[in-house]
């Protein structure tokens, strides 16, 4: 029960470190402005959007996701759709085995510049712009337009800022009854869970096993042995998920030095 009890608290420790990471990332799809409002892009999500350049480049943009297919009317480019699929593709018209993926969803962070807010994402040395502008009209997905801003300096140079006109790219007000998020629920959660275990866990080790001091703290060894626990996960990530001879000590077998 002892062993079974650590591990579900590793496991915890972990999962909490998760849902703080699902929090505090940053939504390709969300994003809260300085005043607070909200730009929500979720009702796009999945639609692709085409910025046709005046040389032979044309520009797919999938909102939210990245996408592994390139609408029914682009022949193959593998160089986009492969691997984890696109956010941003440069399509080449002419030759389409030449196409560049550009973005995926995840590398776009949210800007405010200037009274423009942005999505930019970098390839290579290239900076990448979305600017965001509001169209006042309580329409569809068909009333958002994807086009090229800024013509490249040079004919094949690649374009790097882009408008996406939408009325989803409007700020919108935060209502009070949106609750709390996934993250937040999960973490509220879990340290709800330990102070149980904890409470429960003293008052069985006081009362019922006369335990006295800090040894009332249940799995107390465990907790004490916590801090080594990490610093061995971390070296072992570190050694890339390898087991090296010399992080081996007498008397623990390989799985207790990890």
């Amino acid at each position: 029960i002892k062993t079974t009890m650590e591990n579900f608290w590793l496991f915890a420790i972990f999962l909490l470190f998760h849902a703080n990471k699902i929090v505090c990332d940053e939504n390709p799809c969300r994003h809260t402005l300085s005043t607070t409002d909200v730009i929500d892009l979720t009702k796009l999500k999945g639609q692709e959007l085409i910025a046709y350049a005046p040389s032979n480049q044309t520009y797919v943009f999938s909102i939210c996701n990245d996408s592994s297919s390139l609408p029914s009317s682009f022949l193959e480019a593998k160089s986009c759709t492969q691997d984890g699929g696109f956010s941003l593709c440069m399509y080449n018209n002419t030759s389409p085995e030449n196409s560049v993926r550009l973005a995926k969803t995840a590398a776009w962070k949210w800007t405010e510049e200037a009274g423009q807010i942005c999505l930019t994402a970098d390839y290579k040395a290239l900076k990448l712009h979305i600017v965001l502008s509001c169209l006042s009209s309580s329409g569809t997905k068909g009333d958002s337009s994807f086009f090229v801003a800024t013509p490249p300096a040079g004919k094949d140079d690649f374009i790097s800022t882009f408008h996406l006109i939408s009325y989803v790219a409007c700020p919108q007000k935060v209502s009070q009854d949106e609750g709390l998020s996934t993250g937040a629920v999960l973490m509220i959660i879990l340290l709800l869970a330990f102070l149980v275990y904890l409470v429960i866990g003293i008052v069985v080790n006081f009362f019922m096993l006369g335990a006295r001091g800090v040894e009332v703290v249940p799995n107390i060894t465990f907790w004490r042995n916590l801090p080594g626990l990490v610093m061995d996960g971390v070296r072992f990530i570190q050694n890339g998920c390898k087991v090296r001879p010399s992080d081996l000590v007498q008397g623990r077998d390989t799985y207790d030095s990890i």
